[in-house]
């Protein structure tokens, strides 16, 4: 059984359709390093290539650029997961009720996402076993605030 995921890069990041990487492409070894996450190598291959829609495993869209509902909705494939992508706060994104009930996933700076990414970090996606990823958790809660985290699920 083939473990690996597929992972289309639905639209472009600030007009960028690479999204900034430069191993888009090339050896998933090489794109996991660059992502800080070698440990995925073996489990994910992520592309831009549009042809491969009906096959990917995941389509992430950030939500500051263009998406094409209609054609998202056409090719949507019922185990396909799409992944909200934002590093702004959503009150600077317009037309978000437009798309209620289309993402199953979060990708944010924020802990209740089901992928941690934050902004300018230089590992930018944290595992939640990490120290660093309990560290922020600790720095992040008073005993005032009652924060329900979502552990980011991770299905290789």
């Amino acid at each position: 059984k083939n473990i690996s995921k597929l992972i289309l890069l639905g639209n472009g990041i600030f007009g960028d359709r690479k999204w900034g990487l430069s191993s888009i492409g090339q050896s998933s070894t090489r794109l996991m390093t660059e992502l800080s996450c070698p440990f995925l190598s073996n489990y994910c291959k992520v592309t831009d290539n549009k042809t491969l829609f009906p096959e990917a495993d995941a389509v992430v869209y950030h939500m500051r650029d263009d998406i094409n509902l209609r054609e998202a909705r056409r090719y949507r494939q019922p185990e396909q997961r799409f992944v909200f992508a934002l590093w702004e706060s959503p009150s600077h994104t317009p037309n978000l009720k437009s798309y209620k009930k289309f993402f199953n996933w979060t990708m944010t700076y924020r802990f209740k996402s089901h992928i941690i990414a934050p902004y300018y970090s230089s590992n930018a996606y944290i595992h939640t076993s990490s120290d660093y990823y309990k560290f922020l958790i600790k720095e992040n809660t008073t005993k005032n605030l009652n924060l329900q985290f979502q552990k980011p699920i991770y299905r290789p």
